[in-house]
């Protein structure tokens, strides 16, 4: 029996919220889905997830304070927030999809 648009959604819902507390690996372990749908309901439901490493999420945001309002290279934040560059310039082509001003640095 297939599952309807709204069943689906639901269930994205709930495992963005079980993300609140709990690292994707979690949710993927209790799901039974891959990282990739686990972070697509975060960002679907604006969801944070809660780090493997049990660091807060809240130095996600330093980070796009510090991309917003610095002009440090994405190695420099990189190597700051143990990111490669490649995963700052990422994050910060999201900060700019959702309208947030991130200072060019090409």
């Amino acid at each position: 029996m297939p599952v309807t648009h709204e069943e689906r959604a639901a269930r994205r819902k709930e495992i963005a919220e079980f993300c609140r507390e709990n690292p994707v690996k979690a949710a993927c372990a209790k799901f039974g889905v891959g990282p990739t749908l686990v972070r697509g309901a975060c960002d679907e439901y604006g969801v944070m997830a809660a780090r493997a490493d049990g660091e807060p999420p809240e130095s996600r945001l330093k980070l796009v304070a510090d991309l917003v309002n610095s002009d440090y290279t994405f190695a420099s934040l990189g190597d700051y927030y143990g990111l490669s560059r490649q995963a700052v310039q990422q994050f910060a082509a999201k900060c700019k999809a959702a309208g947030l001003r991130v200072r060019d640095r090409s």
